[in-house]
């Protein structure tokens, strides 16, 4: 991807809560996989009133998360 356009692909995810608590101790991980194009492809998360990383078994309020995937794809068939 460059500066100039837009990903072939865009995902957005934007999450909200005024309180939350973790039970345990998340465990988050991002995965592209399929014809994407490894190193133009992002992942962008920007957090509010959360830590990173959260604790388990502790309460935060007002908590609002944005998450961002883009790439760009490929033929499988291109060299």
């Amino acid at each position: 991807m460059n500066a100039r356009r837009r990903a072939d692909v865009s995902v957005h995810a934007s999450v909200r809560a005024r309180e939350i608590t973790f039970l345990e101790q998340p465990e988050t991980r991002i995965s592209i996989t399929g014809d994407a194009d490894e190193p133009t492809s992002t992942s962008v998360t920007h957090r509010t009133g959360l830590p990173k990383p959260v604790r388990a078994h502790t309460r935060y309020r007002d908590i609002h998360v944005d998450h961002t995937t883009a790439a760009d794809v490929h033929d499988p068939g291109d060299a």
